[in-house]
């Protein structure tokens, strides 16, 4: 069959804040603190998450635009020259996932299958990437419609 990951979505924009939402669109308020925790070290964290929502650190936009894709797929993404940021879940109960900016004025949004996802992203740099990959994988049989 060979490749099973496939891209759904990207976009390459200016992202202000240097943060990435990726959200159910249908979530209103994502529920995220305003502030990102800081490790024992004093860094930042990379990314947080709740059921429905994750922000992730990125290259800010005065540094230069971002590029962000959206995979789906049923196999791990393993390294692919990339750095991997981190894994999460999400919930999608509306079956649509929105991956904007804090102001959501930038921002694409995929239907997929309503349920419960593993999110992996992967970036050019293990800390505020210039390219991010996100790749959600279903928890459960979620991707059934990607077999022909």
């Amino acid at each position: 069959m060979g490749e099973t990951n496939m891209l759904m979505a990207g976009m390459c924009q200016d992202l202000g804040w240097g943060l990435v939402f990726i959200t159910d669109s249908a979530v209103e308020e994502a529920g995220l603190p305003s502030a990102f925790e800081t490790e024992s070290d004093g860094r930042q964290v990379d990314f947080m998450s709740n059921e429905t929502a994750t922000v992730l650190r990125v290259r800010h936009g005065s540094d230069g635009d971002v590029e962000v894709r959206l995979w789906v797929g049923e196999e791990d993404w393993g390294n692919q020259g990339s750095h991997e940021i981190g894994v999460t879940t999400i919930s999608v109960p509306s079956g649509m996932i929105k991956v904007s900016d804090v102001l959501e004025q930038k921002f694409i949004q995929v239907r997929i299958d309503p349920g419960t996802y593993r999110l992996q992203m992967n970036g050019d740099s293990p800390t505020e990437p210039a390219v991010v990959d996100l790749v959600l994988r279903g928890a459960g049989d979620g991707l059934r419609h990607l077999h022909g």
